[in-house]
């Protein structure tokens, strides 16, 4: 599986997981514009750098900030298709500034603009942030104290569109990740269990990670906690 590393912050420099995989460097630190909001024309450039690639492999996108390069991925996505997002957050907000493009808003922009866009599946919120959702009868949410309740095929659920998976680390415990923004509850083994159920019963088209903590990127015990976190979705999300 193609792996794309994009490097925004440098957190992924001290970083070993990918290296010996068939993975290739998408450098945008030099992109003005990008921390948390994207301008158009950040948005531009960043779209340029993607070039030709599709949505299939998985992607590595830097901290929880850049989390709506998501929706870029997505924008490459041609068919009809289920997105299913695990985060802490549900990523419908307005924008504070305008209609840009931002971390908190990028569901809500691929909701209300994606035309093959059948049905999304958002995991791991707390059942507060009900509230924050759209009205919009494709979305399943999948409560932080529901998940607890059910199983994890009753969590990812079952249906016949391929279907794109976006993981922000921020859905997990502290003890299992460290990102910079608050976090779940959620256990790293129960993520990789429903990353195995997902690949068993479905089309998957392609995944993205994001959720590191560029604060700590030259802390050796963060790059080793990262590193072998990230190693172990990795290795999940391609079967091995």
């Amino acid at each position: 599986m193609q792996v794309t590393v994009m490097n925004f912050s440098g957190v992924y420099k001290p970083q070993t997981f990918y290296k010996n995989t068939q993975s290739e460097w998408l450098e945008c630190a030099d992109i003005s514009g990008t921390n948390a909001y994207c301008d158009e024309e950040a948005e531009r450039e960043i779209q340029q750098r993607m070039g030709v690639r599709d949505a299939r492999g998985v992607h590595f996108i830097d901290s929880g900030n850049y989390h709506y390069v998501s929706k870029f991925w997505l924008d490459r996505v041609d068919e009809a298709f289920e997105l299913i997002v695990f985060d802490n957050h549900t990523d419908m907000q307005e924008p504070m500034f305008g209609d840009i493009l931002s971390c908190g808003s990028w569901i809500k922009q691929v909701l209300e603009h994606h035309p093959n866009l059948k049905k999304m599946v958002l995991i791991g919120p707390p059942e507060s942030a009900r509230e924050e959702l759209l009205d919009d009868s494709r979305i399943r949410f999948v409560s932080r104290e529901e998940l607890a309740a059910c199983t994890n095929e009753e969590a990812v659920g079952s249906g016949t569109f391929p279907v794109y998976v976006s993981i922000d680390k921020d859905v997990l415990a502290v003890s299992e990740a460290q990102t910079n923004w608050d976090q779940g509850e959620m256990l790293l083994d129960r993520l990789l269990e429903m990353i195995q159920v997902i690949r068993a019963g479905r089309d998957v088209i392609g995944w993205d990670v994001c959720g590191e903590d560029p604060q700590y990127a030259q802390s050796e015990e963060y790059i080793q906690k990262a590193d072998a976190g990230n190693q172990k979705l990795l290795r999940a999300v391609c079967g091995l």
